[in-house]
């Protein structure tokens, strides 16, 4: 079904089966009110063909063309035309002209025409008695008397020619007429139309027509039904198609719906609007404007199935109405009216409280004194009105102010833990709560931060004499022992390797505590260029590798092949890689893998060190890259604890990020530059 609606041939197919369905309906169910309105489903058209007889008799011919015939042929007139006219052989329309004297004036009928409804009527013809033009003037009172008059005129013997009409003021009309004199003569006509129709005259199409509509009454009923339902299939089927293109999932918006809706309605009203008035301006019978309606009926089936189509599939979108003029219109006055009232809120909001509180009172007082220039009585109400609103305002700012002096007294006593509700407040008086709920925490943060300096400071002192003082107690004692027995001793070289040792570690110390003080102060001169992460880091493994199989750990790493090029110092990131790998060597247990990785990242290039650590982590991973700070909380290993410290600051000195992570024994570093 799916494909059946979505393909091309069947929607123009079904698109003019339903124009035209609809433009047959249109005629069916014009024929059938018209049927109905002549009570043809009652007498079987009997009143429609009375109705035909009498319009044509009346309207179609009439008995007025007879009475000019007679007057132009006893007045001598040439009366060529409309002989013709009334010739049997050109019409349908029959009469006998009789005079008083019983003298046949003129007739068109035979002894053995049968007439449908004959008719008799009287006339009074006037024959001129050949003399000259005359001319006669009367003064009227309106324009309602002069039909009147004239008629009267007439009906004394005498033709008016030709009127002529000017106003004379105070309602007065001064009428000309042109007149001939002569006598009236009257003549008695029987007219009527033939009941068999012999000329193919308006008459004969009508009953034609009557007759068929009559024969098929029933029959144009049930095809209007039958229209009325495949219409309703027709549209269905577009309606569910519109949108879908064959071949193409979802919502195919072609250029014809990106139109603005409302634009495209707008249009397609205006075009209806003209041609109802072409339809008004050239529908000069019922004929015509049946014929124009139908060709309107053509043109609005088209558009309203068009507009349906283009609505359906825009509907199937989300959002389909922001596709309007109408929409865009409000949208630009919602921005423009919420940017006005941001702004005027805004400007307000940074006011100090005097300044509100003043302009507040000018606002009530300019209100007061237009009220006051009104009258007294819209005074006296305003007056109330403002108490009213005014008496409730001041106690809830005092209110305000008294909740906010307790608690910074509180705050002041040392009770940082005390919160101000600033549920409830408005403007200043909020702002100046969570302020003060800020100077809270802000105390509270300054009191941790206090107490953890402190501790980190005799941490420092601790770990640095234990540092050197282990080192030195070692230089002292075997600079003893080598007093003692001699340089020649048995043991010398084994004091003296031990001295080295020992001197070394000590002169390791002392660097590394003067570049982690520069470090974290940014004494240091950074130098960023172009450096190649990657190949910086390859070479920073590849000196470790025989460490790492020395210390049991098998080494996996997963270097990009893309080009890892960022700016950075190249001889800061290697002490940077230096550091970490030499913190794995001390660090992770024997027998695991230690697992190195570098890739592009979207902020640059990012290094991670992942490995197990042989001893418990039951430390935070920020207090790891602390100064004098190991992952053994005893000690025993060797290292100063400012391996990771010196690497953070070198890495953040060059712009990038330093981030430790601890899951159980999993320890993972990720360098990003």
């Amino acid at each position: 079904m799916r494909a059946f609606t979505q393909n091309l041939a069947v929607k123009i197919v079904s698109f003019i089966l339903l124009v035209f369905l609809i433009f047959s309906l249109y005629v069916s169910v014009v024929g059938i009110c018209g049927l109905i309105s002549y009570d043809v489903y009652v007498d079987n058209g009997v009143s429609l063909k009375d109705k035909i007889y009498e319009s044509y008799v009346y309207s179609y011919n009439g008995i007025s063309m007879v009475e000019d015939y007679l007057n132009d042929k006893l007045n001598g007139y040439d009366t060529y035309v409309m002989e013709g006219h009334l010739a049997p052989g050109n019409t349908n329309f029959r009469y006998k002209a009789i005079d008083s004297e019983g003298t046949i004036q003129a007739s068109n009928l035979a002894e053995t025409d049968e007439l449908y409804k004959t008719e008799h009527t009287a006339i009074n013809c006037f024959v001129s008695d050949g003399s000259s033009v005359n001319t006669h003037y009367a003064t009227l009172s309106g324009y309602s008397n002069v039909r009147t008059y004239i008629a009267d005129f007439e009906n004394e013997g005498r033709l008016v020619v030709s009127t002529d009409l000017k106003e004379m003021g105070d309602n007065q009309i001064l009428l000309k007429l042109v007149y001939r004199t002569g006598e009236q003569r009257k003549i008695d006509i029987t007219f009527g139309a033939l009941r068999e129709p012999v000329t193919k005259d308006g008459l004969y199409l009508n009953l034609k027509l009557a007759n068929i509509g009559i024969a098929f009454k029933d029959a144009i009923f049930v095809y209007a039904v039958a229209a009325l339902l495949i219409c309703i299939f027709l549209f269905v089927i577009l309606m569910l198609g519109a949108g879908h293109k064959k071949g193409v999932d979802g919502i195919h918006i072609c250029k014809f719906n990106k139109i603005p809706f409302d634009l495209y309605c707008f249009v397609n009203l205006v075009v209806v609007y003209f041609v109802l008035e072409i339809i008004y301006d050239y529908g000069y019978s019922d004929f015509s404007v049946l014929v124009l309606l139908g060709l309107g009926v053509i043109l609005f089936a088209s558009m309203a199935i068009g507009m349906c189509m283009t609505f359906a599939a825009r509907v199937k979108t989300d959002g389909w109405y922001k596709n309007t003029v109408i929409y865009f219109c409000f949208k630009c006055i919602y921005k423009i009216t919420k940017t006005f009232f941001k702004g005027f809120i805004c400007a307000v909001s940074r006011l100090p409280l005097i300044a509100k509180t003043v302009l507040t009172v000018l606002g009530l007082t300019l209100v007061e004194v237009l009220f006051i220039a009104m009258g007294i009585e819209d005074y006296i109400i305003l007056w109330f009105l403002e108490k009213i609103f005014i008496v409730p305002l001041i106690l809830y700012f005092a209110l305000c102010m008294r909740i906010l002096k307790m608690s910074a007294k509180r705050i002041a006593a040392g009770d940082t833990e005390h919160k101000v509700d600033t549920q409830f407040m408005i403007l200043d008086f909020k702002e100046h709560g969570e302020n003060l709920n800020g100077i809270g925490d802000g105390l509270k943060v300054a009191v941790a931060e206090s107490v953890r300096s402190e501790r980190m400071k005799a941490e420092l002192i601790t770990n640095v004499s234990h540092d050197i003082k282990t080192p030195l107690t070692s230089i002292i004692n075997y600079v003893e022992l080598l007093k003692r027995e001699g340089l020649n001793g048995e043991n010398s070289e084994e004091y003296l390797e031990v001295l080295e040792r020992q001197s070394g570690r000590l002169k390791r110390l002392t660097e590394d505590l003067v570049e982690a003080s520069k470090a974290s102060t940014g004494n240091i001169q950074i130098t960023l260029e172009k450096t190649d992460i990657g190949v910086l880091l390859s070479q920073a493994v590849a000196e470790y590798e025989e460490k790492m199989k020395e210390r049991e750990l098998t080494l996996v790493t997963d270097v990009s092949e893309e080009e890892l090029v960022a700016e950075a110092d190249g001889r800061r990131m290697w002490r940077v890689f230096d550091n970490l790998l030499n913190n794995i060597c001390k660090y992770a247990q024997p027998h695991t893998r230690v697992y190195i990785s570098a890739m592009r990242a979207e902020e640059g290039i990012s290094v991670i060190f992942r490995n197990i650590s042989k001893e418990p982590l039951n430390i935070e991973p920020e207090e790891l890259t602390e100064r004098f700070v190991r992952g053994d909380r005893a000690r025993n290993t060797e290292g100063s604890g400012l391996g990771l410290s010196i690497a953070k600051s070198l890495t953040e000195l060059q712009g990038g990020s330093f981030d430790v992570q601890i899951d159980g024994d999993l320890f993972k570093v990720t360098v990003n530059i």
